[in-house]
């Protein structure tokens, strides 16, 4: 009886150039690598140069830069506009974070000051004189007056900041988006959904947007100082309507003690 003999075919060389390093199913030849060992071809293969595949070739390229700026970051060898730059961005970057985490719990304080509060609280003025009122924007100043103020001018701002020009005038907010008899649980959910959508545009603002010089009221801001403004301005009519509720018989939460107690804030 004559031995069976398992005859291999050699790979093509297509097959070897379009092979995938990376696979680990070798597909150069359909049979087992225990039978290509065993395998004795009586005649030998044709040789073929191996070439990396491009995209191989891209990897190791990006890697061996990598690897050079890196050298070069730990040796103080880098560029220094280069590294001021990176500096700056690395800034802007975790100023804009702070600043949204600062602005969101500004927010949710705020609610907290809002939520179970008697009907009457929301439209009551405690102690009325001629000066109860905030120009042209809020005609009588209360606790639901503050609050449609203060939703009507930060999505005014935070809205406009991206889509001017440097040194552009951001202009007052425009009131009456919010009807003046919206209070209580109504006005409550037009602060949830404006925050929700004002926190979005503050954390969307870019460092050429930050950088911009604005003006207001006749003053000149860096966009990044009137973004700081800002949440000083709600701070300021938060005070008020703390104020209001004392007058009522109301103890409001303890200002700055923000809902977020066991991480970072700003």
């Amino acid at each position: 009886m004559k031995e069976s003999i398992t005859t291999v075919s050699p790979p093509s060389t297509i097959s070897l150039l379009c092979r995938n390093p990376y696979s680990q199913d070798d597909s150069a030849s359909s049979v087992s690598a225990a039978a290509r060992r065993s395998a004795r071809p009586s005649t030998p293969w044709p040789t073929a140069e191996l070439r990396p595949h491009p995209s191989d070739l891209e990897e190791t390229r990006e890697l061996e830069e990598l690897g050079r700026v890196l050298t070069l970051v730990s040796e103080g060898r880098v560029n220094p506009k280069y590294t001021r730059l990176m500096n700056q961005m690395e800034r802007t970057i975790s100023l804009s974070q702070s600043l949204c985490g600062l602005y969101d719990q500004q927010i949710q304080h705020t609610l907290a000051y809002l939520m179970d509060q008697p009907p009457q609280a929301w439209d009551a003025v405690p102690i009325d004189s001629d000066v109860m009122f905030l120009g042209t924007r809020v005609n009588k100043i209360t606790i639901s007056g503050l609050v449609r103020h203060l939703v009507e001018a930060e999505t005014h701002w935070l809205r406009s900041l991206p889509n001017l020009d440097d040194g552009q005038d951001i202009g007052f907010p425009v009131g009456g988006t919010i009807p003046q008899d919206v209070n209580g649980s109504a006005l409550i959910e037009a602060v949830q959904a404006a925050h929700q959508q004002n926190t979005n545009l503050l954390s969307s603002l870019s460092e050429a947007d930050l950088d911009k010089t604005v003006l207001f009221a006749g003053r000149t801001y860096s966009a990044l100082r009137f973004v700081v403004t800002i949440i000083g301005h709600h701070g300021f009519h938060l005070g008020q309507i703390d104020l209001l509720l004392r007058q009522q018989g109301i103890e409001p939460p303890e200002y700055m003690e923000w809902p977020n107690d066991e991480t970072l804030i700003g």
